[in-house]
């Protein structure tokens, strides 16, 4: 087993196991026991950001119940220091590896820790030996740039040349001089952060709210403006010293460098991108329009009074239900037992 660097395992008391079918049955006749299994989840992912912080006490926490775990599946192997990293929980991606530490300590596992120097046709070249072998199966070593793979052209730029050093991108969504051009996932996108679908439906949301506009508008295109981009970097930059992700190891969150800017992650907690994202920041875009950009105001009639069976004093009611701006923040409590 080659390893070119150790990672931090997060396997220990794992949920992911089979569900029987009992189980199975109860989620189907009682979806909200389903729900709260769902809840406990996303909660206790969620519950871990304060890890990705340096210097917190959650941080330590962890790295000690790692390495103790670490030490303890490790027993006496005589690699055991080479494969405990010695830089925070979470400044590489955390590995699930069910079952990695049982082939490791396998009578018939071998390991060689460090970088591979080439391959031949019969064997693995190091930089100190050359192992011969019949297979070989890459379980790493992804392409993971954020560079498409085909070509975006837009006002006689390449997007892959534009992001041959660095990804400059807003929000992980939009990018400078490539008007309508979004994405899910791009660079500063909640990747390591927590909970991964959650943001990527948080995205889509976003996209949608634009294209919402874009169709009703009249809109030609919208581009996020150069001087967005480049505040939204230069708070990211300052972020990240505070976090793991930006210590001391080898990472593709900093494109494979061990002291070099982080590029994929977002400056916060997957729950922080998620609000930052409730609304657009239309001031951060420039908007064309196809002719006059109000003419989307029609012939003057609201949508509602095109129905005439419509309510049209809907603003008429016992009490104000509606949100008070600057009102105090309210938040649904945690499920008891969580």
């Amino acid at each position: 087993m080659f390893i070119r660097n150790p990672v931090w395992l997060a396997s220990m008391g794992s949920s992911h196991r089979p569900y029987s079918k009992a189980e199975q049955k109860r989620f189907s006749e009682q979806p909200e026991d389903l729900t709260l299994l769902r809840k406990w989840l996303e909660h206790t992912a969620n519950q871990a950001f304060p890890t990705f912080l340096a210097q917190t006490d959650a941080q330590k926490k962890t790295r000690e119940t790692l390495t103790s775990y670490m030490k303890e599946a490790l027993q006496d192997h005589p690699q055991a220091h080479e494969l405990i990293p010695q830089w925070p929980v979470g400044c590489r991606r955390l590995s699930p590896g069910h079952g990695y530490l049982d082939s490791i300590t396998h009578p018939k596992t071998q390991i060689r820790v460090g970088d591979i120097t080439k391959f031949t046709t019969t064997s693995i070249v190091l930089q100190k030996e050359k192992i011969d072998v019949d297979v070989v199966i890459c379980a790493t070593g992804f392409d993971t740039n954020f560079k498409p793979r085909f070509p975006i052209i837009a006002e006689g730029k390449s997007l892959d040349v534009e992001w041959e050093d660095e990804p400059q991108n807003y929000f992980g969504l939009a990018t400078a001089g490539f008007p309508n051009y979004f994405t899910l996932l791009g660079p500063n996108s909640p990747l390591g952060n927590g909970p991964v679908l959650v943001g990527i439906e948080a995205q889509a949301d976003y996209i949608c709210k634009i294209l919402n506009r874009i169709q009703c508008q009249s809109i030609l295109s919208i581009t996020v403006t150069e001087s967005a981009v480049k505040d939204f970097l230069a708070h990211k930059d300052r972020f990240m010293p505070s976090t793991v992700w930006g210590q001391g190891c080898r990472s593709w969150y900093k494109n494979h460098t061990t002291n070099g800017k982080v590029l994929a992650l977002w400056p916060g907690s997957t729950l922080h991108y998620i609000e930052a994202l409730q609304e657009v920041r239309y001031e951060d875009f420039d908007i064309c329009y196809i002719g006059n950009r109000f003419a989307y105001l029609g012939d003057g009639l609201s949508r509602l009074e095109q129905h005439t069976d419509a309510d049209l004093a809907p603003y008429i009611r016992s009490h104000d239900d509606g949100a008070i701006l600057g009102s105090k923040f309210e938040y649904q409590k945690k499920p008891s037992g969580f």
